[in-house]
């Protein structure tokens, strides 16, 4: 009796720790199935039932490892988009679940709409047309002073420009002339084609060219009869400046070239010119209200997009073939569970699969029947002692009973002695009696 119970609580014990094993080992597979096929290993840590090594490793499902160049920290950001050039602005884009975003609030280039004054394209040129159209990667000498001598003995050299997106660029390493001839070094300064004393200004005021503060100058050569001396503020273009009188945002300044500030642009993120805001409005592009911008004409504002985790640049954003204004779940399916824009496992379980949780009753059944096993155990080791009392009185009763029944017949056994006695001295007093007569 004793062995069959035993056997079946080993048996029972065992069901149980099967069950749990294999119902984990179902949800490890699911887990590592769905981080397979999304090729996103991190849903395993979302899931929380096993680890990546675990999943790839001791189950042997080798998930691919995410793009490194999306792998990133939670809440961090970035610039992103095509460059702020023109009418082009970055975006920004964060970095949620360890990878990054969609790129929000970029602007990206246009065609190149003539006569509005503005780089559509954002190539850097404004209302260029065909004529200033290039093939990308040409190469070719340039100048920005037209009727310029460039042999020597003249000081300036003519410029490179590079054909970028089909557009020449700005003449870069150009050398231009000297306001003034300088009267003793043997070169022509100011590039039209005479060289000191040939130069009308040499033949005057030789004083102003003898590298010496005198006469009535201001400073060395320069100043009073002299040519004007050269500053960022005298409004003329005599020390390689590029452009004169600029609202530099604090000064009214000459810019560009090596001893005066670099010209204000419409992307140094500072508001001069004549902008209305920081790099917009004025002559640079104009300033975007953002809430009333929709840049894939999907319906939906940027802004709103912006609410909704959409790409304000795909009109439909799950590509599912409906336009995220007209689809209820405009980011279901996008293999992804953007849990920050609504998406559960109740609307969208294609991006958010259920996980699968262990069954109850998986574990209440066991528990019982080893509950049971146990109070049956101890039920009859508690009644053992009670059928042995029991039995042990019932012995008692009978060796007690067994020894009335010896005394009893020993008495029944004294009685026939004393009755036989009896009877037989009887027997006698008769024969006696019969003699006699």
């Amino acid at each position: 009796m004793k062995k069959w119970w035993l056997l079946f609580l080993i048996l029972v014990i065992f069901v149980f720790i099967s069950t749990i094993v294999n119902s984990l080992s179902d949800i490890q597979l699911s887990a590592c199935e769905s981080a397979d096929n999304n090729n996103n290993c991190n849903l395993l840590q979302d899931i929380g039932i096993v680890t990546q090594e675990q999943c790839c490793s001791d189950l042997n499902l080798c998930c691919s490892e995410s793009n490194p160049n999306t792998q990133c920290t939670n809440g961090e950001t970035q610039k992103c988009g095509f460059s702020n050039l023109g009418e082009c602005r970055l975006g920004t884009q964060t970095c949620t679940n360890n990878n990054w975003g969609i790129c929000k609030g970029a602007i990206y280039p246009t065609q190149e709409i003539i006569s509005d004054k503005k780089d559509n394209d954002c190539d850097g040129l404004t209302d260029e047309t065909n004529d200033t159209k290039c093939v990308t990667g040409q190469v070719s000498e340039c100048s920005s002073i037209p009727n310029l001598v460039y042999i020597s003995p003249s000081i300036c050299k003519k410029g490179t420009k590079i054909c970028i997106n089909s557009n020449w660029s700005i003449c870069y390493n150009e050398t231009l002339p000297m306001l003034t001839e300088i009267c003793n070094n043997g070169l022509d300064d100011n590039c039209n084609s005479k060289t000191d004393a040939q130069d009308d200004l040499c033949k005057t005021n030789s004083h102003c060219f003898n590298n010496i503060k005198d006469g009535d100058e201001t400073g060395k050569d320069c100043g009073g009869s002299c040519p004007t001396c050269s500053s960022c503020t005298d409004d003329i273009l005599n020390q390689n400046e590029l452009k004169t009188k600029q609202n530099l945002g604090n000064i009214i300044s000459d810019c560009g070239g090596p001893n005066c500030p670099s010209c204000p642009t419409c992307d140094d993120n500072i508001k001069n010119q004549d902008e209305t805001d920081i790099d917009c409005g004025g002559s640079c592009p104009a300033c975007i209200n953002a809430t009333n911008l929709d840049n894939d004409g999907d319906g939906l504002t940027d802004e709103q997009e912006k609410e909704l985790g959409t790409d304000p640049l795909n009109k439909d954003s799950d590509n599912d073939g409906l336009i995220d204004s007209e689809d209820d779940m405009p980011l279901c399916p996008n293999n992804f569970c953007d849990v920050d824009f609504g998406e559960n496992s109740d609307n969208c379980e294609q991006d958010c699969p259920k996980e699968q949780t262990f069954p109850l009753y998986a574990i209440f059944i066991p528990i019982i029947l080893i509950i049971s096993l146990i109070l049956f155990i101890i039920y009859h080791s508690l009644k053992k002692p009670q059928q042995s009392k029991k039995e042990t009185q019932k012995q008692q009763s009978f060796m007690s009973k067994q020894q009335s029944n010896i005394k009893l017949s020993s008495t029944i056994s004294k009685k026939e002695s004393q009755i036989e006695k009896q009877l037989s001295k009887s027997l006698d007093e008769a024969k006696k009696i019969f003699k006699k007569r």
